[in-house]
C-alpha cells in the first residue's frame, strides 16, 4: 500500500496547477509509491491559512510559501530544517540561483529551513512603434535609471502624452519597483542581520529620488493610479509608453491589449539589481514522514519538473542547469534575463519584514500624493521627511 503525504501549493496568475502538476504527481507515485494528496491555495488566503498550520501543528505535510514568509515560520518553530544529508536528495547550494538560496535562511543563520522553488522577475515592456517614432534605441533607453527621464522626455516631445505608468497608491508593486531603484543605488532596506532600517541611508533615499523624479511622465490625474488603472492605460487604450510588470502575466495581456500595442511589445530587463520574487518549499514541522517529505521536495525541485511546471505557471526555474538549458538560455525573451537571475536579489529573511511590507507601501504612496499635489516642492526633503518617520518607528520596534 502507498505511504501518503500532503502538499499544498499557491493558484498562480496563469495556468491551471492540476492539469500540470497532477500527472507529475502521479509520476512520483509509480516512481516512488508515495501518494500525494494535492491542495490548491490562493495566495490573498494562503498566509492565514498556514499560519493556522503553523499555530496547531496538524494539517498538510509540505507547502509552496512566499519567500519572506518564512521567518515568521522558523520564529513559531513550525518548520523542519533541512539536514546535510537531505541536501543530498534536494541539491546543494552550488545547484541554485544566489538570491532563492537566501530566502531559505533567517538573517544571522546558517540552517537552511526550505528549498527554492520557483522564481520571478519584473520586466519593462515597452512600446517598438513609439521608440522607433522618437528615435529611441531600447538597448540604451533604459541602461541606467538616470537615462529613463531623457528617454520619457524624448518620447513625450514626439507625441506621446503619457510615456509613463506607475501605481501611486498603497500596494505592494511600488514595494517591488522600488527595490531595483534602490538596491542599484546602493542602497538597502535592513542590515544583514535584520538589526538596523536602512531605506533611509543615503544611497536609498538617492535611489527613491530617482524613482519619484519620473513622476511628471504619469497620466492624469495621477493620485488615484491603481495596477489595474496603469495596466489599462498601456494594454487597453495605448496612452502610455512603458511600463513595469511581470512576464507571467502576458498571456492575461494577451485577451485585453489593443493589437497596435501587442503587435509592438518590446520586453527588456530593468538595470543594476533585479527585484526577484518567487517561491520556496518547506516541510512542516509535524510532518509524519519526512523521509517521504524530503523526496517529494526533491522531486519538485528537479530538474526535469522545474522544466515543466515553472514555464506553465509563467515564472522561472531555480536551478543553475536548468536556466543554462536552451529552453530558457536560447529563448528570445527568456534568453536576456538568464544572467539577471543570477545577479538579482530577493528580499531578507527578517522578523521585521513583514512590518516593512505592511507599512512601507503607504508611505511610499504618501510620498506620490504629496509630490502630485505639489510637483514644485523639494523632493529629496519630501522623501527624508516621511522615510525618516517610518525609520524611526521601526527603530524603536528593533529596540524593544
Amino acid at each position: 500500500m502507498a505511504e501518503e503525504i500532503t502538499l499544498s501549493v499557491m493558484q498562480q496568475l496563469v495556468g491551471d496547477v492540476e492539469d500540470v502538476l497532477q500527472p507529475l504527481l502521479d509520476e512520483f507515485k509509480a516512481e516512488t509509491r508515495i501518494q500525494v494528496k494535492l491542495q490548491v491555495l490562493n495566495w490573498s488566503e494562503g498566509m492565514d491559512t498556514l499560519l493556522q498550520t503553523a499555530l496547531h501543528g496538524e494539517g498538510v505535510d509540505v507547502s509552496e510559501v512566499g519567500t519572506t514568509w518564512i521567518s515568521s515560520f522558523v520564529a513559531m518553530n513550525s518548520l523542519q530544517p533541512i539536514q546535510p544529508a537531505d541536501l543530498r536528495v534536494v541539491g546543494f547550494e552550488s545547484d541554485y540561483l544566489p538570491g532563492p538560496w537566501n530566502t531559505c535562511k533567517v538573517a544571522g543563520g546558517d540552517q537552511i529551513w526550505a528549498m527554492p522553488w520557483m522564481v520571478g522577475m519584473r520586466v519593462l515592456f515597452y512600446r517598438r512603434d513609439l521608440f522607433e517614432k522618437a528615435g529611441l534605441d531600447p538597448r540604451t533607453a533604459f541602461e541606467t535609471y538616470d537615462q529613463f527621464k531623457l528617454t520619457f522626455q524624448a518620447l513625450r516631445e514626439s507625441g506621446v502624452e503619457y510615456p509613463w505608468a506607475v501605481p501611486t497608491v498603497p500596494t505592494l508593486n511600488t514595494l517591488h519597483y522600488v527595490a531595483n531603484w534602490i538596491w542599484s543605488a546602493g542602497g538597502d532596506f535592513v542590515s544583514q542581520d535584520g538589526q538596523k532600517v536602512l531605506f533611509n541611508s543615503p544611497e536609498s533615499i538617492a535611489g527613491l529620488k530617482k524613482y519619484y523624479e519620473l513622476g511628471r511622465f504619469l497620466p492624469q490625474p495621477a493620485k488615484a493610479l491603481d495596477p489595474d488603472h496603469v495596466s489599462d492605460y498601456f494594454w487597453k487604450k495605448g496612452k502610455t509608453a512603458a511600463l513595469i510588470g511581470g512576464p507571467w502575466q502576458l498571456p492575461a495581456y494577451e485577451d485585453i491589449a489593443l493589437p497596435e500595442v501587442w503587435e509592438n511589445l518590446g520586453i527588456v530587463p530593468l538595470p543594476g539589481i533585479a527585484f526577484l520574487g518567487g517561491s520556496d518549499l518547506v516541510i512542516w514541522e509535524h510532518v509524519r514522514n519526512k523521509v517521504a517529505a524530503v523526496r517529494l521536495v526533491g522531486f519538485l525541485t528537479s530538474d526535469r519538473v522545474q522544466k515543466i511546471y515553472a514555464p506553465h505557471v509563467g515564472l522561472y526555474p531555480v536551478r543553475r542547469e536548468t536556466l543554462a538549458s536552451p529552453q530558457f538560455s536560447e529563448d528570445p525573451v527568456l534568453g536576456e534575463l538568464v544572467t539577471r537571475f543570477e545577479t538579482g536579489r530577493a528580499y531578507p529573511a527578517v522578523s521585521l519584514w513583514g512590518v516593512i511590507e505592511r507599512r512601507l507601501p503607504r508611505t511610499l504612496s504618501d510620498i506620490w500624493q504629496a509630490y502630485l499635489k505639489d510637483p514644485n516642492t523639494d523632493l529629496e526633503a519630501l522623501i527624508k521627511t516621511n522615510i525618516n518617520a517610518l525609520a524611526n518607528r521601526l527603530s524603536l520596534i528593533l529596540q524593544r
